[in-house]
């Protein structure tokens, strides 16, 4: 049982229940209620759809496994007491775990794209596996570029689902108007969980300056200092703050009170928070609590998915007229 408990927190299994919620809310509370209106059928059933959810889950919990792989020795500085492999895990078992999760996932949603014909997006299931690995092995320890190549993947589970549903070449007269309300919110989502897993990687990187540094990683915070981290996190939260409250003014000037009383409480004053918070921050444990408002944000936001299935309306929201 100990290890069946160790293994789940190997794969971080609440950020898989995050990536499937996100995917399952965009599905049902954006593009099947915009395909109703325009009385158009999904490309995916429900059971495709769930294959396409499990499959960027394995491939997420891969590269879970993998990061702590190449994570040993810094780990043993930044998190002693929550070291998993080598401690719990042989380093050998982890890299054929990952092996097993990535390839089932890359399998599955490949299978699923070949299924439905969008055959092309089984690449992109190969390379976000690939640069999971490249990210764990190498880019992570760079600075900002790693932290924006897993911020991309992490809007990508929200892109994805919009992929294998509307054609972006070639696309049929009636899907013109929903691909518009779709791709709208696809921006909205996707650049939300871009900029709020910005903020929260750099916020990380700050908390683990210490391994980092001892073991010569190029992270911002080892390479330009904490404090120049913090600005960087407090632009990307900043900027993610100012479209928060652009998307609530317009939501007002529609009288969705319940809506705008929603981001008020729930997104915009923690990220406010968490952008004052910052500037005092000065304790390991001070990152560690931020990470974890950052993480309740996140949340947030994709349970606001719900908010606009009943008290708004999805398909009149257009990226382009």
């Amino acid at each position: 049982m100990h290890s069946t408990f160790a293994f789940l927190r190997l794969i971080r299994w609440i950020n898989l229940l995050f990536i499937g919620l996100a995917q399952f809310l965009f599905r049902h509370c954006i593009i099947l209620p915009v395909f109703h209106y325009y009385n158009v059928e999904p490309v995916l059933s429900e059971v495709q759809f769930f294959l396409v959810v499990l499959s960027t889950i394995l491939i997420a919990a891969g590269g879970y496994i993998i990061n702590d792989y190449f994570d040993v020795k810094i780990d043993q500085i930044n998190k002693p007491h929550r070291l998993l492999v080598d401690r719990i895990f042989p380093r050998r078992r982890a890299i054929l775990a990952n092996w097993i999760f990535s390839v089932a996932g890359i399998l599955l949603g490949g299978f699923v794209a070949w299924w439905v014909g969008r055959w092309h997006l089984g690449g992109g299931y190969v390379v976000s596996s690939f640069l999971l690995w490249w990210y764990s092995a190498n880019l992570k320890r760079q600075p900002l570029i790693g932290n924006v190549v897993v911020s991309f993947l992490t809007a990508l589970t929200i892109v994805v689902v919009a992929l294998f549903e509307i054609w972006i070449l070639h696309r049929p007269a009636a899907y013109d108007d929903p691909a518009g309300a779709v791709f709208t919110f696809v921006l909205l989502y996707g650049g939300f969980a871009f900029l709020i897993s910005m903020v929260r990687e750099i916020v990380k990187d700050i908390e683990d300056v210490e391994g980092d540094r001892a073991h010569h990683c190029k992270t911002l915070p080892v390479v330009g200092g904490v404090r120049l981290a913090k600005s960087v996190a407090q632009v990307f939260a900043g900027v993610l703050a100012i479209n928060v409250v652009i998307l609530l003014l317009l939501e007002f000037r529609e009288d969705n009170f319940l809506v705008v009383g929603y981001g008020v409480v729930t997104v915009l004053v923690p990220l406010l928070y968490v952008i004052l918070r910052l500037y005092r921050a000065d304790r390991k444990r001070h990152y560690h609590q931020l990470s974890t408002w950052i993480k309740l944000i996140m949340l947030m936001g994709i349970l606001s998915m719900i908010m606009l299935y009943y008290f708004d309306e999805p398909y009149k929201y257009f990226l382009y007229d």
